[in-house]
């Protein structure tokens, strides 16, 4: 055993792990897994951070002094609902969705006493990539884009699709992508086409945050043992073809060490990704004894750490598409009836409160999709990155687009939406590592954990005069 693997595992427990001792025997037999370890401990990227007025609580030596509120809404009853899928729940969930859409805005109509726009359709876009034989092309599709794709409108009625006409919409222009539900208000309508004027907006696009305060307590003023610091990482957390999982360990090692300061780590999967299913095999361990055995090795670690798992469609353990329940793992105590009050399993999409702040998280690469099936008309005001993620606030939705890539049921919608916006959404992506404030919500992209070893750090500031809780977050990305 090499010293570099001696020194990720040279935890300062006076009790020993004997979960970790069995990784390092699997870790052992990965002779061509080798990592070495950065004693450097200056590896927060300072500049590339969110709000960085506040204090940084990074490295900080405390941790939170009293138990942590998380909430966590689950009915476990509801499962046989979530696991149950048919075509027609699914026709029926798509046409709910475009009666909400129609309430909200009549609604929003009637409070701010806007006068009823005349010719309103509602529906869902739909994208075709060639336009049939009995239908003329039309500007609309040679100014979406040089190939023959058309965008449609679908009914909640059983009418059949109708193409949208976006040659004389209006300056102000739109954003569309397959399974958005929109207002248009047409020009005129003919039994296979919809001329467009333009598409309603349910809110107001001036959406800035109020000014703070004048009684604000000065942000330097903030303590440590008034803020929560979480460390977000989302898998896979070992490279394709590798095994042993040094990375994590190592990130382990440096909270514990409190080179990192946590109080909440929160791992989105996959752990044990499905890409790596051959190394895994390899070994003398069930898929949900090796998870086990990773989670029973890190709560040990860190006894005062809350660790949050969010399941993934590319996580071995698991067969649901998205909407997805929490992981169905049981660690050694939960096994002897003993409660485990440091880990939590939670669904993918779910909703967590955390103090006084809402977590909303999407472990797929949903912006991904948004912006590679997009059509944009006319100027955007966001870039390409913060248009996809408004969509999800606009739609209520943490999936907005249909079809998509990653395994998705969406008869399910139910488990996809959301009535209020988070304050936070954490949705990983191969974009750059950001945070992006859009309306009142946080954006967090923590990026994927390999290849570079990449995480982020979310820093709650619960005590001041503060109401917005955007005012009140910092985030920091790091790398190891």
């Amino acid at each position: 055993m090499g010293d570099a693997f001696e020194e990720i595992f040279a935890f300062s427990s006076v009790k020993k792990n004997t979960y970790l001792t069995k990784l390092q025997e699997i870790q052992a037999l990965e002779n061509q897994n080798q990592m070495d370890v950065e004693n450097d401990d200056d590896f927060i990227y300072l500049g590339d951070c969110f709000n960085k007025q506040w204090p940084d609580f990074t490295h900080s030596q405390y941790s939170y002094p009293r138990k942590i509120t998380i909430k966590y809404e689950y009915d476990k009853y509801e499962l046989r609902n979530m696991l149950c899928s048919t075509l027609e729940k699914k026709q029926v969930s798509i046409t709910q969705r475009i009666q909400k859409f129609e309430d909200e805005y009549k609604q929003w109509e009637k409070l701010n006493q806007k006068e009823p726009e005349p010719n309103v359709y509602f529906g869902r876009i739909l994208k075709f990539e060639k336009v049939f034989e009995n239908q003329s092309d039309t500007q609309s599709t040679q100014k979406l884009s040089n190939s023959k794709q058309a965008l449609y409108l679908d009914f909640k009625e059983d009418q059949i699709p109708k193409k949208l006409n976006l040659s004389n919409i209006e300056n102000e222009g739109a954003y569309l992508y397959p399974g958005k539900i929109v207002g248009v208000v047409i020009n005129q309508s003919t039994d296979k086409e919809l001329e467009v004027n333009k598409f309603l907006q349910v809110y107001p696009e001036d959406m800035s945050i109020q000014v703070e305060p004048s009684n604000f307590k000065n942000y330097q003023l903030q303590q440590r043992q008034d803020s929560i610091v979480m460390v977000i990482a989302a898998g896979p957390f070992e490279k394709e073809g590798k095994f042993g999982y040094k990375g994590l360990f190592n990130l382990v090692e440096k909270i514990k060490k409190k080179q990192i300061s946590c109080d909440i780590l929160m791992l989105l999967g996959p752990i044990l990704d499905v890409q790596n299913q051959e190394n895994l095999d390899k070994y003398n361990f069930e898929y949900e004894e090796f998870l086990e055995l990773i989670l029973q090795a890190i709560i040990e670690e860190l006894p005062k750490v809350q660790v949050i798992v969010v399941n993934s469609t590319k996580e071995i353990n698991t067969f649901h598409p998205v909407p997805q329940p929490p992981l169905n793992i049981k660690v050694e105590q939960q096994k002897k009836k003993v409660q485990v009050e440091n880990l939590m399993f939670v669904g993918n999409p779910c909703i967590l409160q955390i103090e006084d702040m809402t977590i909303g998280i999407i472990n797929e690469e949903v912006i991904s999709e948004i912006n590679s099936g997009s059509e944009k008309i006319g100027v955007q005001k966001l870039n390409k990155i913060e248009s996809a993620l408004k969509q999800i606030i606009e739609q209520k939705s943490f999936v907005p687009i249909n079809p998509t890539k990653f395994p998705c049921d969406l008869s399910k919608q139910e488990f996809l939406d959301f009535d209020q916006c988070p304050d936070v959404i954490i949705t990983p992506s191969h974009f750059t590592q950001s945070a992006k404030l859009i309306d009142q919500t946080v954006f967090i992209n923590p990026q994927f954990f390999q290849p570079a070893q990449q995480y982020a750090i979310l820093t709650f500031n619960g005590n001041n005069e503060l109401d917005i809780i955007s005012r009140k977050i910092r985030v920091d990305f790091g790398k190891l």
